[in-house]
């Protein structure tokens, strides 16, 4: 028996981690790019021995979630943390404890060439190329994931981190190792690779070549504001809030994310971060006088409990009720597949993103205005 996709074809029951491909035994599956840069998988039917390997690892097949029942908000209580992170901090909290247990931090990096893969640390300077967030979908390839094997086989401490569709795949090949530690965060779903890269290659013509992205600028009132600066080597920064746009209005995302289902209060992780959006006054007024955002943070697992006890020293925290949850909609249902996907994905690959942006600019400034883009547009002229 084979997956759902490699049985259908239907990409909405795909959600392009690669871990068919990986595990395949037989070598029977390749990733292969669509036409807008998803990385679906392909089977060689001359090599496919059924033995059923690739439904095992599928996370669109996990079963038996954890419904969420503890909650926390958390602060790191080092300021120069939070400048650096994206919001509190608490993805440095969990890292420092596992690196300084001698263990190796799995999550994403923009590398050189403005790509977002996975990568190992086992160094802070390492671990750091991995704060902040990415609104990418990442790439592992088969090198990381045959070392995430290896360390995990070997007992030392190790972290994984990523979007609740991979720690799942993570957790299904590797979920009985109690030195593992699977953290997700919540996913607002995750544009095309080549739909950024593209982007940047435009903005290069533009601005010169760039150096490093950050694609949540923290520079206006200290927040995290979504809007993505582009820092030039002539040290140069623009910023703009073209890809942000695009990303909350869906068009850029996978088929998979319009039924994804990991946006639930069922996890399947040991922990799951995101941006506490209603807690700030509340809880933490007094620390640093508002000025940074505070982390979401629940414990799924009675592993996840266990490293929160060790990291508790490190942040200030407050248990929270259930109920602040519903201010994260990416908890009970997935994005909407918005008008016009078939026609973006037909069209950007044409014109580009910033043609495209310029043709539906009524359509972008109401996307903005209903996800408050609109109250830093000024700020960024």
């Amino acid at each position: 028996m084979r997956n759902g996709y490699l049985e259908s074809g239907d990409r909405s029951q795909c959600y392009c981690c690669g871990a068919c491909a990986h595990c395949c035994p037989q070598g029977a599956i390749e990733m292969w790019k669509d036409e807008v840069g998803f990385e679906y998988p392909v089977l060689n039917q001359k090599l496919c021995i059924e033995c059923g390997v690739c439904m095992e690892v599928c996370p669109f097949h996990i079963e038996n979630g954890i419904e969420i029942h503890e909650l926390y908000a958390v602060e790191h209580r080092k300021e120069e943390v939070l400048r650096k992170s994206q919001s509190g901090g608490v993805f440095t909290a969990l890292s420092d404890f596992v690196l300084k247990n001698g263990g190796a931090v799995y999550g994403v990096i923009t590398n050189e060439e403005k790509e977002v893969v996975y990568a190992k640390a086992v160094t802070e300077e390492e671990r750091d190329k991995m704060r902040g967030s990415k609104y990418v979908q990442s790439s592992m390839d088969s090198a990381v994931m045959e070392e995430l094997a290896k360390d995990i086989e070997s007992g030392k401490p190790v972290l994984f981190t990523g979007t609740p569709c991979q720690c799942a795949m993570v957790q299904m090949r590797f979920g009985q190792y109690e030195n593992l530690i699977v953290c997700d965060f919540i996913c607002h779903g995750t544009p095309s690779q080549k739909i950024w890269k593209d982007y940047i290659h435009e903005c290069e013509k533009e601005w010169g070549r760039i150096e490093s992205v950050t694609f949540r600028n923290k520079g206006y009132r200290g927040l995290s504001h979504h809007s993505e600066s582009m820092f030039t080597y002539e040290g140069q920064e623009h910023t703009s809030t073209v890809f942000a746009t695009l990303f909350y209005s869906h068009l850029a995302h996978k088929e998979g994310c319009f039924s994804c289902k990991f946006a639930s209060t069922r996890r399947y992780s040991d922990i799951t971060m995101g941006g506490f959006l209603d807690i700030r006054e509340e809880v933490f007024s007094k620390s640093y006088e508002g000025k940074y955002d505070v982390s979401m943070l629940f414990l799924n697992s009675e592993k996840g409990k266990r490293v929160f006890r060790f990291i508790k020293d490190s942040v200030h925290w407050c248990k929270c009720d259930i109920k602040h949850y519903k201010n994260q909609p990416r908890l009970y249902s997935p994005v909407a597949r918005p008008e016009g996907y078939a026609e973006f994905c037909r069209e950007v690959s044409l014109e580009g993103i910033k043609l495209y942006y310029q043709k539906k600019q009524g359509e972008f400034n109401k996307v903005r205005k209903a996800y408050y883009l609109e109250e830093f547009e000024d700020a960024l002229k």
